[in-house]
């Protein structure tokens, strides 16, 4: 494979969604603040004068801003809008699976979809809202059993004077426990016995809640300034006041009561913005903390894993909450991208495309795989967090929009061919690298890729669906000749 364009295709683009590796402290933050920087964003909506520090500044040479659109380009744009435009006049879901077959219109999905339909379009390729009125019923019935436990931990904590108030964490939490469903069922949102009320579903939440601040912290719907970090953990109403002594239980009441409300009046139809008041979480944070809670409702297996932040917060940035979740539903769980194994207890559909991708590598670039095993580089050491959330989580959004608008039309494919692409692409440096030195290089590699050069090269790589298909055959049996009774139990599930 040829490595031609090399330097063009690694040359730095970190104006285009570009995350810095950088978790400023409070007083940082706060001394930022108070610069009052407006904050300037790229064609994605990433804070692009933030220095390598990660201070908000006046300017910020470190970055290469977004370059204009040129007339040339505008006009190429508006004649793809209005074959997108004719596209979604015709558009009929029950012919969903015949249009993944035609070449013209997977051929379309490869040139990129134009970015003011895509959020449009991933919504009918994901099999749009399947059940209107569902997430709002899951949004109001996850907040109302999570604000009664809370409210009565806070009610607890008044009475007890002088007790050690602690944070409401999962153990503490007053929640039943209850037995771990085995299989994915529509959730009967107006049955008394819930899952929203058990101990189970609380941990749950406690694991989101974690991953809400590292989702893309540099955008602009994710953002949260340092006066809202003071406000959050200070400010509360009188009967707050009086009802807790506990900033952080506090503020979890006050987002669930606000979670109820913007709910009730219609947020999730509307499109997030991170605007609103202060004294709760920014709008995309609480939104994604909806859509994830939503989700670990609707599919009590799979709950919630890490990496499915990265993969709904994307999605928010194109489309309203409900619209999120119901993408979420699809690419979870139906063709051709059913993501819902890589996040299973156990992770046996990671392990397995993991496995799929290493192949692929020996048989494409023979040179560097042996490299690679020379220098004990695993394809775990790079490639998981790619696979696992089809780029989102590191690489620039020129580069995970396109490959999402080809992954919902044709799925898994595209991912192996980014993956061989990048590998390809970066051949020549790492032949010459260690172990260290491969190690940083993979670190450093999605701040500097242009995501359409890449997804030109993805595509000229002669990848074939039968081999992909024979390795995960491969992996598959040697999973049943290594854990038989594993097998055996999955199989009577």
């Amino acid at each position: 494979m040829s490595n031609t364009g090399t330097a063009e295709v690694l040359e730095a683009s970190s104006g285009e969604g570009t995350e810095v590796e950088y978790n400023p402290s409070d007083l940082e933050l706060q001394e930022s603040a108070k610069m009052n920087h407006p904050l300037k964003l790229d064609a994605y909506g990433f804070i692009t004068n933030v220095d390598v520090n990660g201070h908000v500044t006046e300017n910020a040479p470190a970055f290469k801003q977004t370059p204009p659109t040129t007339n040339v380009e505008k006009e190429r744009i508006e004649r793809r809008v209005k074959k997108w435009e004719a596209q979604l006049a015709s558009w009929d879901s029950s012919t969903l699976k015949s249009k993944r077959n035609n070449k013209k219109f997977i051929k379309r999905l490869r040139k990129g979809i134009p970015d003011s339909m895509r959020g449009r379009v991933w919504l009918l390729l994901s099999g749009g809202i399947k059940k209107p009125g569902y997430y709002e019923k899951i949004v109001k019935k996850t907040s109302d059993a999570m604000l009664a436990s809370f409210k009565e931990m806070a009610e607890l904590q008044r009475v007890q004077e002088g007790s050690v108030k602690t944070s409401p964490t999962a153990s503490e939490s007053s929640f039943p426990v209850k037995e771990e469903s085995n299989e994915i069922v529509e959730v009967d949102t107006d049955s008394e016995e819930d899952f929203a009320s058990t101990k189970v579903f609380r941990m749950i939440q406690d694991s989101i809640e974690r991953d809400i601040h590292r989702t893309f912290p540099r955008h602009n719907l994710f953002y949260e300034p340092a006066e809202n970090l003071n406000n959050l953990a200070t400010s509360s109403n009188d009967d707050m006041k009086q009802s807790s002594g506990d900033p952080e239980l506090a503020s979890l009441i006050l987002n669930l009561e606000s979670d109820i409300r913007i709910t009730e009046s219609g947020g999730a139809k509307e499109r997030v913005t991170n605007e609103g008041n202060a004294n709760q979480t920014p709008g995309g944070q609480a939104a994604l903390r909806r859509v994830l809670r939503a989700y670990s409702y609707h599919d009590p297996t799979v709950g919630y894993c890490q990496g499915m932040n990265f993969i709904a917060g994307m999605f928010l940035t194109l489309m309203t909450e409900e619209e999120a979740f119901w993408v979420l539903v699809g690419v979870m769980n139906d063709e051709p991208c059913q993501m819902r194994g890589l996040f299973k207890e156990g992770m046996a559909v990671t392990h397995k495309v993991l496995h799929v991708a290493e192949k692929l590598t020996l048989q494409h670039l023979p040179r560097l795989a042996r490299h690679f095993q020379r220098e004990n580089i695993h394809v775990t050491m790079y490639a998981t967090q790619w696979l696992l959330t089809q780029y989102t989580s590191s690489f620039n959004f020129s580069l995970v929009r396109r490959v999402w608008d080809s992954f919902l039309g044709e799925g898994w494919k595209i991912i192996y061919r980014v993956m061989l692409a990048l590998l390809n692409l970066s051949q020549a440096k790492l032949l010459k690298m260690g172990f260290e030195d491969i190690l940083a290089f993979f670190r450093d590699l999605p701040s500097r890729v242009n995501g359409n050069a890449v997804m030109e090269a993805a595509f000229k790589i002669p990848l074939k669906t039968k081999s992909i298909v024979k390795y995960e055959k491969e992996w598959e049996a040697t999973r049943k000749r290594n854990s038989p009774r594993q097998q055996q139990s999955e199989g009577s599930r």
